[in-house]
């Protein structure tokens, strides 16, 4: 097949982790024009790049008008494009990139075919959590309790409101991770179990409860199952994509405790009203010694907090369950960082917060 014969998808924050990883999935199988705001290389001349910052109106008009010549060819877009950090302060880039939104869904909905799907990248952390043992469904309750959950949120309701005729999907993405773990939260529960910090102790929530993961390999290969999957033309989608079970908070600091010191842990239970003292303590001394913490008081209510999600809807539209699971391969993970302190940190600090 000739390149001009590939189908084309557009894909925004293609140089993130997850954008990334799905642009080397998709090659060589389809025409990519890919957009990000950062300078990257294309993977071949299949591969289109447009560094384009979508808050920006006349930067995002050279992508509406590349749409436009190529009309009829584009086959997806998928929208990965976000702004997230872990101060939860607003940020112009939040309210920028929802009112760039309705721009890219209009265009969209004007030059590509009936046939054209919508794909967009939305987060576990805006749905509202469950117990151990009740998993959530697609269509539950949405909750916009901090700042990137509250940008997911607006975006969704963006999306139920558009008329376009082409299918809207919207992924619905559990915490994702890779094999060298590479998710900012897990990333700073593992340093803290495997440092000598007492904090690792103590903990303002059930033990038992946790997220649910989903590696990058198996995200990718769920925006291929949406490019791919036989919907009717104008259906709209919510999805759960994520692994079937939540790995608790109890589990994680287990396995990096046996990992580092050959045995168990015992972590007690503290009062929230206490932890979140301690921790805005604790902060103000980081900020006066000119360093950053993870945990911020802001975090404290949340801690406990449990997500287990029912993925049957996209096992039955996307023909889509995951490979990974991070249950089993957590050990490895540990495993690598306990091996190879260095080479984890370079990798995890790549990823901003």
């Amino acid at each position: 097949m000739s390149s001009s014969d590939l189908p084309i998808v557009v894909i925004t924050g293609a140089a993130g982790f997850i954008g990334s990883a799905l642009r080397s999935y998709l090659e060589g199988r389809y025409k990519l024009i890919s957009v990000d705001k950062k300078p990257f290389q294309g993977l071949n001349e299949l591969e289109e790049v447009l560094q384009v910052d979508l808050e920006v109106p006349g930067e995002r008009n050279l992508l509406i008008h590349r749409m436009e010549e190529l009309g009829s060819q584009i086959t997806a877009f998928i929208h990965l494009a976000a702004y997230y950090d872990f101060s939860n302060k607003p940020n112009p880039s939040y309210e920028g990139l929802n009112q760039a939104l309705p721009h890219l869904l209009d265009s969209f909905a004007k030059v590509a075919p009936a046939s054209a799907r919508f794909i967009y990248a939305s987060s576990m952390s805006a749905i509202a959590p469950t117990e151990p043992g009740r998993k959530i469904q697609p269509f539950g309750e949405k909750l916009a309790l901090w700042q990137y959950p509250r940008s997911k949120v607006a975006a969704e309701k963006t999306l139920d409101q558009h008329p376009m005729q082409q299918s809207i999907v919207q992924l619905v993405l559990a915490a994702v991770y890779s094999d060298y773990g590479e998710l900012v939260p897990l990333f700073h529960q593992i340093e803290l179990m495997a440092s000598s910090s007492p904090e690792k102790f103590f903990y303002p929530g059930p033990v038992n409860h946790g997220l649910t993961y989903v590696h990058v390999d198996d995200t990718v290969a769920a925006f291929e199952a949406a490019i791919d999957a036989k919907i009717q033309v104008g259906e709209r989608l919510r999805l759960l994509i994520g692994e079937p079970e939540a790995v608790s908070y109890g589990f994680i600091s287990e396995q990096v405790s046996q990992q580092f010191r050959g045995r168990g842990i015992k972590i007690w239970q503290m009062p929230k009203w206490l932890t979140r003292w301690g921790a805005w303590v604790l902060s103000m001394v980081f900020e006066l010694l000119g360093k950053r913490r993870f945990i911020q008081p802001w975090m404290i209510p949340f801690a406990g907090e449990h997500f287990e999600l029912d993925i049957s809807l996209s096992k039955k539209y996307l023909g889509w369950e995951p490979k990974h699971s991070l249950r089993k391969e957590l050990p490895e993970i540990v495993k690598f960082k306990y091996e190879n302190p260095d080479k984890w940190n370079v990798i995890n600090h790549r990823r901003p917060w």
